[in-house]
């Protein structure tokens, strides 16, 4: 079934209206650019055949616009910046040590593609309709499914193939829709750690003049389901993200010397200030460096960057 808006309202509306008239027990949400490999479905099915809750993230390989060529990505969790920009992450460093690549392993987000059961995802409030035009929907889902009952796994036998464009084209600046998006995560979800995004953006915590819309249906979802405080998610979901609880301003942060970060090596610097669409992210150090390179499975680039996949072969499911 095909379903049309006569005007621009966004993906996530695009995607609700197609979640209405979906007839099936489960829900597959992709883009329109990808094609999908062969056997894609049966080990997402599987996995939430196992579990009703389990939200399930494809694997993507990358498509290049200009020639159609395919690149094997590794698989990798999603993850987001304070800025709430999605990114990839390595896994956990248990997932290395099984050497099984065909094991799915726990992600605290999702890109946007994703499979699930469709009366469990109506249950958590769907996709939120007051996420403009695009950016965010994915991080703001992926936290809520967390928080409110559900998981997300990556799933590595599940691989779809989805083209990177050259350009984003639904606005010729994307930070209009990405700053409105990231408040009103911050404001539902967030507690106190909404100040990171607000300060990811530099933006003041009052009179910055941006629309969020009424978010007051979102919060009742939140209180009606008893979903579980930020804290939680940093604590048990995403303990690698920096909560930032040292920040002294907007501008600065205190560096407490010989800090280690989880592979021992120095905390790399982190600027508080936007530049482009994103908060970029600082080179890391040695360790860091050599921790992602010798990954057994890679990783592949930040949503979004201009970092280079370290080419793998995907397992033969």
């Amino acid at each position: 079934m095909k379903v049309t808006h006569s005007e621009q309202r966004g993906l996530s509306q695009a995607r609700i209206s197609g979640v209405k008239v979906a007839t099936g027990d489960l829900v597959a949400i992709f883009d329109a650019h990808i094609e999908v490999h062969v056997g894609w479905a049966e080990p997402a099915l599987a996995k939430i055949k196992e579990n009703r809750t389990v939200v399930v993230s494809p694997v993507f390989d990358k498509v290049a616009f200009d020639d159609f060529e395919i690149t094997g990505y590794a698989a990798a969790a999603v993850a987001f910046d304070w800025a709430l920009w999605g990114m990839y992450e390595s896994f956990h460093s248990e997932w290395y040590q099984k050497k099984d690549p065909y094991a799915p392993e726990k992600s605290p987000s999702i890109m946007g593609i994703l499979i699930v059961d469709k009366m469990f995802f109506e249950e958590i409030g769907g996709l939120d309709g007051g996420m403009k035009i695009y950016g965010g929907e994915n991080v703001e889902f992926g936290i809520r499914v967390w928080l409110c009952g559900g998981s997300i796994e990556v799933v590595p036998c599940s691989r779809i193939a989805h083209i990177e464009r050259a350009h984003k084209p639904y606005l010729p600046d994307l930070r209009v829709t990405l700053k409105g998006n990231a408040l009103r995560v911050a404001e539902v979800w967030m507690d106190d750690y909404k100040k990171n995004v607000y300060v990811a953006w530099n933006l003041p915590m009052k009179d910055h003049g941006i629309d969020i819309g009424d978010i007051s249906e979102r919060q009742n979802i939140r209180e009606n389901l008893k979903c579980k405080p930020f804290k939680w998610y940093l604590d048990n979901v995403y303990p690698f993200i920096d909560p930032w609880e040292d920040l002294v301003g907007y501008s600065a942060k205190r560096v407490v010397p010989h800090q280690t970060s989880m592979v021992g090596d120095e905390v790399p610097c982190r600027p508080l200030r936007v530049g482009g669409s994103r908060l970029p992210n600082c080179t890391p150090g040695p360790a860091v460096q050599a921790a992602c390179s010798s990954s057994p499975m890679g990783r592949p680039p930040d949503r979004g960057s201009q970092a280079t996949a370290q080419a793998t072969a995907p397992p033969t499911c």
